[in-house]
């Protein structure tokens, strides 16, 4: 009979990841923001011991451009209601800021966590938590619980952006969170404060914010340990080691977005932070990759397969 192994960089389970070797590369989705161009892939070196370390080792180009989203019956732009002062916030056709939903790792506990962009209201964002409610069996019905609440921060009117200023306040807006392979820590990405929240979700009806760090910003202005110059943007989306000791973040949305909330405009960026098991977060100070005028998003690490 012939003897299966399973391939060291390819892992389909959660059970299977928790002990993987650590990742050295990263492909990075990266897009020009005028549209004009293709998707490129930027192979990043994310291994400790390389001399190229915190570089991009390749570029692949996808060959297609990128469509920004619309919805049915939706031209022109759209007016939509932005916190205490009633202003006006008004962003291109259809493009929104989607939910997000995550499944907890638990088998035997089914349950998970959902985003939403922000509210209209007060310009504060949530996350919500999903379960079978009691009840016998499988026919006890699904509940939705918020559990997380981030506040809109007051600012300067001068200090925002011309979206944003009849609102005196700038909007957490949770664009992309993770969970840890134990379902012990909950990573919240807040792209217009510039924070990375880190909460404890060993009891998930209960979060508690545990570590908190901060780049870029609409407002906060929050610089790289390594970089003199402030990063434009903000943590956008969010990738987790298999083993959960590193996260990386990038810092670009969609171009209306961008546009209209970071006028001045920003180059690409991705960091790494590292993640302290016990709870906490700190950058790596020699991890700062800028891409230039690419404007990067999505990341997956080797060795975190089809998931």
């Amino acid at each position: 009979m012939s003897n299966w192994e399973l391939d060291p960089a390819f892992f389909l389970t959660s059970r299977c990841q928790a002990p993987a070797p650590a990742e050295e590369l990263a492909c990075v989705i990266c897009s020009d923001p005028s549209c004009e161009q293709p998707e490129t892939i930027c192979v990043v070196d994310v291994n400790l011991t390389s001399r190229t370390y915190g570089e991009v080792a390749g570029e692949v180009a996808l060959g297609r451009l990128v469509e920004q989203p619309s919805l049915p019956g939706n031209e022109g732009n759209t007016g939509l209601r932005a916190g205490r002062a009633a202003g006006v916030f008004k962003m291109h056709a259809g493009v929104r800021i989607a939910s997000k939903v995550l499944l907890a790792h638990d088998r035997e506990h089914p349950y998970g966590f959902s985003s939403s962009g922000f509210s209209f209201h007060d310009l504060s964002s949530a996350i919500s938590i999903w379960y079978r409610d009691s009840g016998p069996g499988e026919s006890r019905p699904w509940a939705v619980r918020k559990v997380i609440e981030i506040l809109a921060e007051p600012e300067c009117a001068t200090r925002l952006p011309k979206v944003l200023r009849p609102s005196g306040a700038v909007p957490p807006l949770i664009t992309d969170f993770a969970l840890s392979l134990d379902d012990r820590f909950l990573y919240v990405a807040c792209w217009g404060t510039g924070a990375l929240k880190q909460f404890d979700v060993s009891d998930p009806f209960f979060p508690r914010e545990v570590a908190s760090v901060c780049i870029g910003g609409i407002a906060a202005g929050a610089a790289h340990p390594s970089q003199v110059r402030v990063p434009g943007g903000g943590p956008c989306a969010v990738t987790l080691s298999l083993d959960g000791r590193r996260l990386y973040l990038t810092n670009a949305l969609s171009p209306a977005w961008d546009a209209q909330l970071y006028p001045d405009g920003f180059q690409g960026w991705m960091v790494k932070l590292d993640v302290d098991p016990c709870g906490g977060l700190a950058f790596d100070p020699n991890f700062f990759v800028n891409f230039g005028d690419l404007r990067p998003r999505q990341v997956r690490l080797q060795g975190q397969g089809l998931g």
